[in-house]
């Protein structure tokens, strides 16, 4: 078994690209085997896009010490495929999909969740849909700090007791 992390790829200007890429990480310390799969834009017509998989070979076969595989490499029956709700239906065939509301469904763009079929995750529980009240919906909210961004230099005076942070711009 291995569990398939859908991602846009790393870009720390995006939330749920980082919360993707840490709850990979956070499976591979407790000794799953993971993968990510990259995802790109995809036009569904002349006006609503949503993500895709990423059609180009890529080049990068590691991103963040985690393997990156393409559709071929899946398993469609062993693996589990971790989609953020940003992705169109199943594109990977997956028999078992777990799908992680990183915010409303259809917020961003146009997404089709099969909610009977899939198990469903939601970074908050104001972005679960009505379509979903009936159903069990967990719960998993990560943060993300760069350390790298925190100064730790002697020669400034440190601040203590005063965090910050900038995420979606505008209101959910």
């Amino acid at each position: 078994m291995r569990i398939v992390v859908c991602t846009p790829g790393f870009n720390t200007n995006s939330g749920g690209s980082l919360v993707l890429d840490v709850i990979a990480h956070k499976l591979l310390e407790a000794g799953l085997r993971v993968a990510f799969l990259m995802l790109a834009p995809v036009w569904l017509d002349r006006e609503r896009w949503t993500f895709g998989l990423a059609t180009e070979k890529l080049e990068t076969k590691i991103l963040r010490g985690i393997p990156v595989i393409d559709k071929a490499e899946l398993n469609q029956i062993s693996d589990i495929v971790i989609y953020p709700e940003v992705v169109y239906g199943n594109p990977c065939g997956a028999s078992k999909v777990i799908r992680w509301l990183l915010n409303s469904p259809g917020k961003i763009c146009a997404t089709r969740i099969d909610f009977a079929k899939e198990m469903i995750i939601s970074h908050a529980t104001h972005f679960i849909p009505k379509e979903a009240k009936n159903i069990d919906v967990a719960v998993l909210s990560l943060t993300y700090i760069d350390w790298d961004l925190i100064e730790t230099s002697s020669s400034k005076p440190k601040q203590r007791n005063v965090s910050v942070v900038v995420r979606k711009g505008r209101r959910y």
